[in-house]
């Protein structure tokens, strides 16, 4: 399947509302930067819909596939075609199309990284962390593992927000201590808007259901649009360019074929330190809870994943608090079950026993046309570009207390 890479730039502000509702008084409807993937692989999913004829139409919401090309790629309602959706970060482009119209990723922070302001330069600094072997004297309430993914500075810094930039990303896989980023308000701002509660009855507005939401607003600035970045597989039938409607209130966006190249990290890297690290670019729904299905554990309580003569061992992890996904079931008509995922930017760190840099690259491309997401038991969320990740090279000098064979 030949991977195609999109664009996508908001014609207004966009609404993703995610999973959390409106709660107290004065309390505001929240959005999301980056929604879950469904988003985008339902906007394009409707795009290849309305290229169907009206009997193949008829077919598909009848629950079955339409015979055609378009068919194929969309598949049914149950099982889905070749469509898979298989990227999705931010980016932006110049606007005047120089640079060739480059694209540069924005990528939100994984959850190693840390962005720290510099008390005297006043600058933003992502730091990496660095994996150590904790104490003898130090307990911890959740030891899966005996490595901890810490990030150790040599004074108090203060925190804040932002994001990767395209070659600060690609620093990040290659292992470099320090990435560059970008500040999140030359990215984006919040925009809150008044609405009010409509009788669907009567079409006129509900005694005390005046409400706040917020709405995003991606910027325009520097000779920069900024956008996303979604990557395709399977969908040959999509046109080059056009317009999609994306997220609550179904805004508009403009959507353009692009080439980019995706970035990978240092397979060379990896084998010298025999250490490496699966980055989760997008949330993932796993079947054993915060464990994709790749790895299995062993005797001891280990846990190991092994791939085309490739065998690592989990070493560490670097989690965020998990989240939910949802959704609309548009066939069904009905809300999809609620499933806790595993955040994006979540890390698990690999001992790599046996392999080499051919055996990386596999697994690397792998994940990308993939996705941890067990096809089997999670067809539909598979192609819906859930569990997106890919390899990165680990930072520093790792103090190892290993398990040697």
């Amino acid at each position: 399947m030949t991977d195609r890479w999109f664009f996508v730039e908001p014609l207004d502000i966009l609404a993703f509302r995610g999973n959390r509702m409106f709660g107290d008084e004065g309390a505001f409807g929240e959005t999301s930067i980056i929604p879950p993937p469904s988003v985008f692989a339902g906007a394009f999913r409707s795009l290849l819909f309305s290229l169907l004829s009206p009997d193949q139409q008829r077919d598909f919401q009848a629950g079955k596939k339409p015979q055609c090309s378009v068919g194929e790629q969309l598949g049914s309602p149950e099982s889905p075609g070749t469509f898979r959706l298989r990227w999705l970060t931010l980016g932006r482009i110049q606007r005047d199309g120089g640079n060739n119209g480059k694209i540069e990723l924005l990528v939100a922070t994984p959850s190693d990284v840390a962005l720290a302001k510099e008390r005297d330069e006043q600058v933003e600094v992502a730091k990496v962390a660095s994996l150590i072997s904790p104490s003898p004297e130090v307990a911890t309430s959740s030891a899966v593992t005996e490595q901890l993914s810490t990030l150790v500075t040599s004074r108090r810094t203060k925190t804040s927000s932002g994001f990767i930039s395209g070659q600060g990303y690609q620093d990040y896989l290659n292992g470099s201590a320090t990435v560059d980023t970008v500040a999140s308000n030359d990215i984006y701002s919040y925009d809150t808007r008044v609405g009010i509660g409509l009788d669907l009855d009567t079409r006129t507005a509900q005694e005390s259901m005046l409400y706040s939401a917020r709405f995003l607003r991606l910027h325009s600035c520097g000779g920069y649009s900024t956008g996303y970045v979604v990557g395709i597989a399977g969908a040959e039938a999509l046109p080059n360019q056009g317009f999609l409607r994306l997220g609550g209130d179904g805004k508009a966006v403009s959507y353009k074929e692009v080439t980019y190249n995706r970035p990978t990290g240092d397979y060379d890297q990896m084998v010298k330190s025999r250490c490496f690290k699966i980055v989760l670019l997008t949330p993932g729904i796993f079947t054993h809870g915060w464990l994709p299905a790749l790895f299995e554990q062993d005797g001891d309580g280990r846990w190991h994943l092994s791939f085309n003569g490739l065998e690592a061992e989990l070493i560490s992890l670097s989690f965020p608090r998990p989240d939910t996904a949802s959704g609309w079931d548009m066939h069904a008509r009905r809300p999809k079950p609620a499933v806790r995922t595993v955040v994006a930017g979540s890390v698990y760190y690999l001992k790599l026993r046996k392999g080499d840099k051919d055996s990386l690259r596999e697994l690397d491309e792998y994940l990308v046309k993939n996705t941890l997401v067990d096809h089997e038991t999670e067809p539909i969320r598979n192609i819906e570009g859930f569990g997106i990740a890919q390899l990165g090279a680990v930072v520093g000098k790792l103090q190892d207390h290993w398990h040697e064979d």
